[in-house]
């Protein structure tokens, strides 16, 4: 009768080890899909700051190419002034 016993109970541990390993292999399984997201995530932030730099560089470009023409517009003015004043 002991024997039966124990074969219940080592039975019983060995469903319960199944069910933890079960769960475990789950766990494992959603930490490789969330690490997974993560990068993809990390890669879509990094996609957007390339092209936010890519704005802001053109936008630098385009503040000194504006502030060059202002001034050039400025010197044939003051040219254009000084000589109706001679």
């Amino acid at each position: 009768a002991s024997l039966s016993v124990a074969r219940d109970r080592l039975q019983e541990r060995q469903i319960g080890l199944s069910a933890d390993i079960l769960a475990v292999e789950r766990q494992d399984e959603q930490g490789v899909a969330m690490r997974s997201n993560l990068r993809e995530i990390a890669s879509d932030i990094e996609s957007a700051d390339l092209e936010a730099e890519a704005v802001l560089s053109q936008s630098i470009s385009m503040r000194s190419s504006l502030a060059l023409s202002g001034i050039t517009g400025f010197n044939e003015t003051r040219s254009m002034a000084l000589q109706l004043l001679r």
